[in-house]
């Protein structure tokens, strides 16, 4: 099996089995590799842990259903994504978002911070460029024809990342809040790549 067949074979197992408490062993050993192989192919085309990838595509997942209304109960969302306790979650949630999960709504408007990803950059794409499921996107692009969109280039911000990976995630995260804030209420922020 390929490098890239063996990272696309693990992205799709980790988003059907998002809702699961999944380990890392686990997502190896259905893709027939060792866990350190998994973990070495993930950071070098990722730049990400396999682990750090899946609290973050769990907390987009938490903070969609919160936008939602769908889950009101913290500790039903908590163990439905496969946390043990509220207070795990809520540290996982806290780390990604940097606020509580009850302060979430008021915070942002935005669920999207962490888009899924499909595989591994084709040929003459650069990390920042990967491939991402933007099918509520094109839902969305749709609907809304009378409107513009605004893209940002944050590529020059991955810099931040060599200082330290949470700066960078911040950064991304505050970058996100400030065109929240400027957008109208019936706009939509979002994140590719």
């Amino acid at each position: 099996m390929s490098n890239l067949q063996l990272l696309e074979d693990a992205l799709e197992y980790i988003e059907e089995h998002l809702l699961e408490n999944v380990k890392t062993e686990e997502i190896a050993a259905h893709c027939y590799c060792s866990k350190s192989t998994l973990e070495k192919l993930f950071r070098n085309v990722n730049n990400i842990s396999v682990h750090d990838y899946i609290v973050r595509r769990k907390m987009v997942l938490a903070a969609r259903m919160l936008r939602s209304g769908e889950k009101s109960n913290l500790l039903e969302l908590a163990l439905q994504l496969g946390y043990q306790s509220n207070e795990a979650f809520s540290r996982a949630f806290r780390k990604v978002w940097q606020c509580n999960p009850s302060q979430y709504a008021r915070r942002y408007p935005f669920a999207e911070l962490y888009p899924r990803l499909l595989g591994a950059p084709v040929k003459g794409e650069t990390a920042m460029s990967k491939n991402v499921d933007i099918s509520e996107l094109y839902d969305l692009f749709t609907q809304r024809r009378s409107c513009w969109f605004v893209c940002v280039d944050i590529r020059h911000m991955t810099s931040i990342n060599q200082i330290s990976r949470k700066a960078g995630d911040l950064a991304i995260l505050e970058t996100m809040n400030r065109l929240a804030e400027s957008a109208g209420e019936e706009d939509v922020p979002f994140r590719i790549g």
